[in-house]
Formats: structure tokens, sequence, C-alpha cells
């Protein structure tokens, strides 16, 4: 009989006697840090006091979908909760709208840089359609839930059986349970002069970044940051403009996505990260009276450096008779009022 050594917990749990688990043979546990963009209640709660209790902690983020930048949120959410560096964290799915495999990639990449172990939480058909070599490859952590009708010899977590919300999990590889060795020594700049070239330096350097860890294939696009460009697991790291000169170069064309983003009104400058980003949205919602027309397109610019968040949006309204379009500054966490660009009060007004 297989008996359970870790538990996965989330703020849907009822009431936990941590040292009643851990004299039951319990040794670790997987919190959940956060779904889609906010934390849960209870984890700082629930690590408080597996610590007290000397139970090994590792944490796990819930994708949501129509949720933008969960990655850069999850990282910085792991880190104002204190996950240590070389616990595992998990990214659990459930999704029928993605492709599983390509949505884990950037998690896993971004989540490996800040210096965790990854893992991801899916059924067992999902794994086998991975492909198994690129997960042994990256040391990719397999935890599923265990089901008698279908082949779990190479998953390394089993997820037993629930109650009260209390998840219990077996850890087959017993990486889990081992003793987390934080590292805290980082091999930082040992010269801060040393000068680079606006747009032109590209070498392996320090990260001026959060990302840790020695030397790093970087490019400085402002002459003082200096921005990891080579994954963890060997892949390249473009943001949207590299993406955009590299399909220039192959002859492709770029098409940007529109995304309808329920969340875009109450969005600062901050929930944002480097690029260009283009939102479907209702014009009720921004507080904004048309006329005629409802509907728009928010394209929101944004450049982020080692001090502040700076944006710049321009909502195009797409059905009205007579072109509407208005243009607002903002930076960090707060937005300047609405500017006509095209357009006046006659065919558009402000509340």
């Amino acid at each position: 009989m297989l008996t359970p050594n870790v538990i996965d917990i989330s703020e849907q749990c009822s009431t936990i006697d941590f040292s009643k688990l851990k004299s039951e043979g319990i040794k670790s546990v997987i919190i959940r840090l956060g779904v889609g963009n906010t934390q849960d209640k209870r984890a700082t709660e629930f690590i408080t006091e597996a610590k007290r209790v000397g139970l090994i902690i590792h944490g796990y983020h819930e994708y949501q979908d129509d949720v933008e930048n969960q990655i850069q949120w999850s990282i910085q959410n792991a880190h104002k909760l204190g996950l240590s560096n070389n616990a595992y964290y998990f990214l659990k799915v459930r999704s029928n709208k993605n492709n599983i495999k390509e949505l884990f990639r950037p998690f896993y990449r971004n989540w490996k840089m800040n210096r965790w172990n990854v893992g991801l939480y899916a059924s067992v058909t999902e794994f086998n359609n991975f492909n198994s070599d690129e997960f042994e490859r990256n040391d990719i952590y397999k935890w599923a839930i265990k089901n008698d009708d279908q082949s779990i010899e190479k998953m390394n977590l089993l997820s037993i059986n629930s109650l009260d919300g209390i998840g219990k999990d077996i850890d087959v590889s017993g990486k889990l349970n081992q003793v987390i060795n934080i590292n805290d020594s980082i091999e930082t700049d040992p010269n801060k002069d040393y000068r680079v070239s606006s747009g032109a330096f590209v070498g392996f350097d320090y990260s001026t970044t959060s990302i840790q860890g020695g030397k790093f294939l970087v490019a400085s696009p402002d002459g003082v940051n200096k921005i990891p460009k080579l994954g963890p697991d060997g892949s390249f790291m473009f943001n949207r403009d590299d993406g955009e000169r590299i399909l220039k170069l192959i002859g492709a064309e770029f098409v940007p996505k529109i995304r309808i983003n329920k969340n875009a009104p109450s969005k600062v400058p901050s929930d944002y990260s480097d690029g260009i980003f283009y939102e479907k949205v209702f014009l009720d919602s921004f507080q904004i009276k048309v006329n005629q027309g409802k509907l728009g397109i928010l394209t929101t610019k944004v450049i982020v450096d080692a001090n502040h968040c700076y944006a710049r949006q321009q909502l195009e309204i797409v059905d009205s008779k007579k072109p509407v379009i208005l243009l607002r500054n903002g930076r960090d966490n707060a937005w300047k009022s609405w500017t006509y660009l095209l357009g006046d009060e006659e065919n558009a007004g402000s509340d």
C-alpha cells in the first residue's frame, strides 16, 4: 500500500493540523501561491505553519485563462512569499483552450532562471503526449493523478486522494523530501563601472535583472541594463521587437493578435510588461460615453527601465460613424487623463 508523504493545499482547505500531518509521515508540502494574478488568501499562513513544524516547502501556481502577464506575476508573487531557491515550483493547468505543452514552456524557462526547480501538474494522458526526452533532459518534475487504468511508471509525484481539500501525494522520486539547499551565494558583477554601448552590446556578462546565477549571454537596449538572452535550456529569449525583426528577415508577416481582456480597465501601467499589447475593450467599462459606438481596440505600448514603467495607450473606437481616437500616458500605478487625438467631445464625451 502506498503511503502519502507529501500534501498539496490551497485556501479551499479546511483547518489543517500540520503537527499531526507530520507525525503521520508527511515530510513536505506543496502550497498554492496564486491563481492567475491573485495571491492565495492563505499562502502566507500555510508557509508560516509549515516552517514552524519543519515541513519542506514547495509551491504551485494555478494557471487561469484570459489573464495576461501571469509568468512575471507568478515570479514576483513567489519571491514576495519567500519561495526558497531550489524549491520546486509547479504549474497547475486546468484549461481546454490552450496547448499545455506550449503554455508550460515559457513558465519553465523563466522560473528556472529565477533558480527554482520546475514541475508540471497534468494528467498522465497529457504527459504521454509530450516529448519525454525534453522533460528528462531539462529535469522537469511530473505530477499526475494516480489512475489504475493509465501508465504511471514515469511519473515523479502521484496524487492519491483528497480529503477536506488536502491533497495526499506520494513523492515517487524522493526529490521533494530532500532538504533544500538554498545556495545563497550568488555570483555578482565584480566590475560595476563596466560601460556598454546602447543597443549594441551583446556578450556574456552579469544580468542587471532579478535573474541571477553568474554570467549570461546578455544584450543592453539602453546602455545601462543588461538583459539575459539565453535561457537555461539553451534556447534564445526574444522580446516582441526581436520577434518582429526576425519575421521581417525571413519574409514573414507579423499579425498582432487582439485579445479580449475584461480586466483591461482596472490595469495600471505596471501590470504590463515591456512591449506592445492589443486588447478588445468595451467603452462603458472605461467610463467613456460615445454618441455612436461602444467597442474599441486598445493599444498599449510599454517601456520598463530600472526605476519606472512607462506606458502609452491609444483607444480607437471602431463602431462609430466618425473616427474617434483617444490617447493617454501613464507611469507605474497611475494614468493621466484621456486626450482626443482624432474626433472631439461632440462625437465622444468622457465622464
